[in-house]
C-alpha cells in the first residue's frame, strides 16, 4: 500500500536543490529523490525509514554532508465517523442554534486535527477548527444538512497528504405545529380546510369511513397538499374522520390533526334505504 508523504527542513543557504534519500527498515531499495525546494511530497510504500537530507550548491559542483538519519514510519491512518454516524438523522430541541458533538477514531501519532463542517446551503462559509483530541463540540443552525471532514498532522515531522472522506448527516429541526380543522361544515362539504402550520411546505390528508352502524375505520382518501384545502366530491351516508400532518423538509412533522364529522342521508336517499327494506309501506 502507498500512501502520500510531505516532508520539510530547514533551507540551505544559496542552494540550488536537495538531495533525499530513504532507507525502509526492511525489504525495500534505498530511495533517492532530487528537489528544488526544501521539501519532498512523494508516494511511498507503508512502512518505517530513516530520512537523510544534503543540499547541492546552485551549479552543482558541491555537495553537503547528509543530515544524520531520522527514523519516522509511514503508517495506514484510517479515519471514521463515531458521532453523527454517516448519512444519520439528527433531532434538535428546535431552538435556533443546536449543540452537535463530532466524534472520530483516534489516530496514532497526530499531533494537531482540523474539523471542517459545512452546510448545504452553506458550502463556501464552512466551520472550521482544531483540536487535539478527537472530539468537538459546536453550534450549528437545525433544519440543515451537514458535511464533515477531518484533516490531520502526525506528531514526527512527517505530514500525511491527505484526501479526506466526507461524512454527512441532517439535523432535523423543531417539530411543525399541529394543523387546526375547520370543524363547521355544511351538510353536504365541497371541500375541507385547516388553518396552516408555521414553516410546512405540505400536508398529508386522509380520509376514513365507516358505515352508521359500524365501528372500524376504513382509508377511502388520501393526498398529499401544498394548500390547507382539500376539494372533496359528493360523500354518501356515513361516518368520517379526517386526519391532517404538516410536513416539512429537515423537520419533525407534526402530530396528526383529526376531526371526526357524520354525513346525514338527504330524504332521498333514506326513502329509498326504507324502501328497499320494505318499511315505507
Amino acid at each position: 500500500m502507498l500512501k502520500t508523504i510531505e516532508l520539510e527542513w530547514d533551507a540551505v543557504e544559496n542552494a540550488g536543490s536537495y538531495e533525499v534519500k530513504l532507507v525502509a527498515e526492511i525489504g525495500q531499495a534505498p530511495m533517492q529523490f532530487t528537489t528544488q525546494e526544501a521539501k519532498l511530497i512523494q508516494q511511498v510504500p507503508v512502512g518505517n525509514y530513516t530520512l537523510q537530507v544534503r543540499a547541492r550548491s546552485a551549479d552543482g559542483s558541491d555537495f553537503s554532508p547528509w543530515s544524520e538519519p531520522m527514523p519516522f514510519a509511514v503508517l495506514v491512518k484510517e479515519l471514521l465517523p463515531l458521532h453523527p454516524e454517516d448519512q444519520s438523522i439528527v433531532d434538535s430541541d428546535g431552538v435556533k442554534k443546536a449543540t452537535v458533538e463530532f466524534r472520530w477514531s483516534p489516530v496514532e501519532k497526530v499531533k494537531v486535527y482540523t474539523l471542517i463542517v459545512w452546510s448545504e446551503d452553506k458550502k463556501d462559509t464552512p466551520y472550521v477548527f482544531s483540536t487535539k483530541v478527537p472530539i468537538k463540540k459546536i453550534d450549528v443552525p437545525p433544519a440543515q444538512t451537514y458535511y464533515w471532514q477531518v484533516k490531520f498532522e502526525s506528531a514526527d515531522d512527517v505530514a500525511y497528504q491527505q484526501q479526506p472522506k466526507t461524512f454527512s448527516f441532517t439535523l432535523l429541526g423543531k417539530q411543525l405545529v399541529k394543523p387546526e380543522i375547520n370543524g363547521k361544515l355544511p351538510p353536504q362539504p365541497k371541500e375541507l380546510t385547516w388553518r396552516a402550520s408555521p414553516e410546512a411546505k405540505e400536508y398529508t390528508a386522509k380520509l376514513y369511513y365507516h358505515y352508521l352502524d359500524e365501528k372500524d375505520w376504513t382509508l377511502v382518501r388520501e393526498e398529499k397538499l401544498s394548500a390547507t384545502v382539500w376539494e372533496t366530491q359528493k360523500l354518501k351516508a356515513g361516518a368520517y374522520k379526517l386526519e391532517v400532518i404538516a410536513k416539512a423538509p429537515r423537520h419533525i412533522a407534526s402530530e396528526p390533526a383529526i376531526h371526526e364529522f357524520y354525513i346525514k342521508p338527504t330524504q332521498e336517499e333514506l326513502g329509498r334505504a326504507l324502501a328497499t327494506i320494505g318499511l315505507d309501506r
